[in-house]
């Protein structure tokens, strides 16, 4: 993964106050209810506990510093993006330093295109008149790009030189 500005966390979990346990345990609820995962099977995946593994203490929203060290990182390495809208202090935004090493890893390929800009209303022409996607572009030449998302979200674009 990409190196990150807040890869420390900001809370000592083994000396954590009820308030911070608290927020940790609404943080959980809330990824566990917008991921459709029931509360026990995502207790007990985040904890590598069996199914018959008593969770009341934790549903009671008593957690122990212990299982909390444990659940914050399960919720930042499998859940970061659910667990930062829950609770921006604890899950702040990360800021990425190595753009090159981010790009690689986040970046999805074959679903844009290169679209050059005609005057044209879209009417019919022949076959030789036509300009196929993802075609080299003459420099000025204006275009759009065409992207086939997945999901709905922000598309961010790149711009690199090469020498």
């Amino acid at each position: 993964m990409a190196e990150t500005e807040n890869e420390a966390q900001a809370v000592d979990w083994s000396k954590a106050d009820n308030a911070e346990r608290k927020a940790l345990f609404k943080a959980m609820k809330y990824v566990a209810k917008t991921s459709c995962i029931p509360w026990q099977n995502f207790i007990n995946t985040a904890l590598g506990t069996d199914k018959n593994w008593d969770s009341s203490n934790l549903y009671n929203g008593k957690l122990d510093r212990e299982f909390s060290q444990t659940l914050y990182d399960y919720l930042a390495e499998h859940h970061y993006d659910l667990a930062q809208k829950a609770d921006e202090t604890l899950f702040p935004y990360r800021v990425v330093r190595d753009a090159e090493a981010y790009i690689a890893e986040a970046a999805h390929y074959d679903r844009l295109h290169i679209v050059p800009m005609t005057d044209e209303l879209g009417l019919v022409k022949r076959k030789s008149q036509y300009i196929p996607p993802d075609a080299v572009l003459k420099l000025g030449e204006r275009f759009c790009l065409e992207l086939n998302a997945l999901t709905p979200g922000f598309a961010v674009a790149f711009q690199g030189y090469k020498n």
